[in-house]
């Protein structure tokens, strides 16, 4: 049992590590272009950040 809950975590984590590098993606393919300058800023701001946790969820092991 304690080997599935690890197994799930990770696969948690790396599903969510996933997600946010997609939605990072779909962001800037889909969504900054239409948006005001200094709300594009913001945006590419936040799809760093999302780029940058979502490496640390892929590192991540438990």
């Amino acid at each position: 049992m304690h080997y599935t809950l690890i197994s799930t975590f990770e696969q948690i984590i790396e599903d969510v590590a996933n997600a946010m590098k997609e939605i990072a993606e779909f962001v800037e393919k889909e969504v900054i272009e239409d948006l005001p300058k200094e709300a594009q800023k913001d945006f590419q701001s936040s799809i760093a950040d999302y780029r940058k946790y979502a490496a640390i969820l892929k590192e991540f092991k438990l």
